[in-house]
Order: C-alpha cells, then sequence, then structure tokens
C-alpha cells in the first residue's frame, strides 16, 4: 500500500509540474550545451567523404550546411590541405588553404549561416577520404 501511495504522489507532483510549465506565460530555465556537448552534436552529424581525382568534394554541386554546426569541419584520414569554396549566386569564393592534420577535426571555414552552399578543395589534387561536419 505505502508503494501504490508513493507512486500516486510521484506521479501527482510530476504532473503537475508539467502543468505549471505548460501554462502561458511561464518563463523556465533551458540548460544551455558546453562546448564539448555541441561539438558531440556538430560531429555526430558527420558523414564520409570521398574527394574526387582533381581534389574537390562533393564531386558534383555543392553541400548545404546545417544547423548542427556553425563552422565547416574536416577530418582527414592523411594530413592535407583544403579551403572550403562558396557559392556566391555570381560564382565562386574561396577562404585560404588550411592544414588538416590526419584524423583531427579541423575548421576549414568558421561562423558559416545555415543553408550555405559549399564544397572543399584539397590542395593536393589527390583522392582522398574522412568526415565532414557541416
Amino acid at each position: 500500500m505505502r508503494t501504490n501511495l508513493r507512486r500516486a504522489t510521484l506521479a501527482a507532483g510530476s504532473i503537475a509540474a508539467a502543468a505549471v510549465l505548460a501554462l502561458p506565460g511561464n518563463a523556465y530555465a533551458v540548460p544551455k550545451l558546453s562546448q564539448s556537448a555541441v561539438a558531440q552534436t556538430c560531429y555526430g552529424g558527420a558523414f564520409d567523404y570521398q574527394s574526387s581525382q582533381e581534389g574537390y568534394w562533393p564531386l558534383e554541386g555543392h553541400a548545404p550546411t546545417s544547423s548542427r554546426c556553425a563552422d565547416i569541419n574536416v577530418k582527414s584520414n592523411t594530413t592535407r590541405r583544403v579551403r572550403a569554396c562558396f557559392w556566391t549566386g555570381n560564382g565562386h569564393t574561396c577562404n585560404a588553404f588550411r592544414t588538416v592534420p590526419a584524423g583531427q577535426w579541423t575548421v576549414a571555414a568558421s561562423n558559416v549561416l545555415d543553408g550555405t552552399r559549399f564544397y572543399l578543395d584539397f590542395e593536393d589534387n589527390k583522392v582522398g577520404t574522412g568526415l565532414v561536419a557541416a
């Protein structure tokens, strides 16, 4: 009987708390994600890439950035130099080449708007593989 009473009390308390939070005008604090949690969310959405013989990824067209990441991040299986290039509507513009050490996440472009169309240009002009999170 005590166990059932305790469960009923806990359930009633949970329902009451949910009802208070659901009332209009009630603001409650949403916990902020730590930098580590944000990185895990961003990298958790990473996908494999394979660059072309000319050193480009994607092989055709552009890739869009997502709301998961504020930056375009690259993790190459070999040390390479990469730059991010963006479609401007009138052509492309690229940032400077950056070294991506093998097996390490590196920012290829920072503070990129969601939905920005981009491609990666690898300086060595070779086929390569790794991960992209954008």
